[in-house]
């Protein structure tokens, strides 16, 4: 969820800039998640492990908030993952500084309560796809929503994102490119 940049003001003092290198892990599937992030470069996927298979839920890009939301607000462990995915620039903040910031800022709370439906949109977009299209109708989608995404992530992490193996998606990319 891109976030305006009057919010990225109002936390920069809150946080601390943190520098990611490629893979590194900014949250495990299984702890509580402590703090939120703001990509300023870079990109983070959300995942989950299902018995050994890597599933990519949602890709984060520079200016996106991220965390494993259920796991911030309930204090509970999560069930997804967090990792930088190519080297990365985050601003962290922790739980209670921003959710002390949110309840004494209507207008930062207004501006969370729409990343958040924004972000519920994603998933219900990201579910509908899974059940309703194609594979190829899935990657046409992508590309057509974010080619900047297409051409940064590497290919297994998109083909986990999209359910299916890298040579599926190989064989969809040549398919639709005409080679």
């Amino acid at each position: 969820m891109k976030t305006p940049v009057d919010l990225r003001a109002a936390l920069a003092p809150l946080g601390t800039r943190q520098a990611l290198r490629r893979r590194a892990t900014v949250l495990l599937q299984g702890d509580v998640s402590t703090h939120a992030y703001i990509v300023e470069t870079g990109c983070l996927r959300l995942w989950h492990n299902d018995d050994g298979r890597d599933i990519t839920v949602q890709f984060f890009l520079p200016g996106d908030l991220v965390t494993s939301m259920d796991s911030f607000q309930r204090r509970q462990p999560s069930r997804f993952g967090i990792d930088a995915i190519l080297p990365s620039d985050v601003l962290r903040v922790a739980r209670d500084d921003l959710l002390g910031l949110m309840y004494r800022t209507e207008a930062l709370r207004e501006t969370l309560v729409d990343a958040l439906i924004s972000r519920m949109a994603d998933y219900q977009d990201l579910f509908l796809n899974r059940i309703m299209d194609t594979p190829e109708q899935r990657y046409r989608h992508l590309l057509a929503r974010d080619p900047r995404l297409l051409a940064a992530v590497p290919q297994h992490y998109i083909a986990s994102f999209l359910g299916i193996t890298p040579v599926s998606l190989s064989r969809i990319v040549r398919k639709v490119s005409g080679r």
